[in-house]
């Protein structure tokens, strides 16, 4: 089991660095083929958007630079989610 990032199915703007280190996940595909015959499965979990402080800080620097307010910037966030909600962490 990997723990990936919602970042690998669509890069995340201004986190440029993160979307790079991001895209190496994809060496999962070679490695589970090379184990599926010996009953292995290999799977990734692909989270998007986790309510943690750091999203937190990036919504309200986002709200601060189109001049709107957080509330409205994790709105827009959430509709892009299909479940249509942050994460929360455990």
């Amino acid at each position: 089991m990997a723990i990936g990032s919602g970042g690998v199915q669509q890069p995340l703007p201004a986190l440029e660095l993160s979307n790079i280190v991001r895209a190496r996940l994809p060496y999962l595909t070679p490695q589970s083929r090379e184990v599926a015959s010996g009953g292995v499965i290999v799977n990734m979990v692909s989270p998007s958007r986790i309510d943690t402080d750091g999203v937190c800080f990036l919504d309200e620097a986002r709200a601060q630079r189109e001049g709107t307010a957080p509330e409205e910037v994790q709105s827009r966030s959430r509709a892009t989610i299909h479940t249509g909600c942050y994460g929360q962490p455990i």
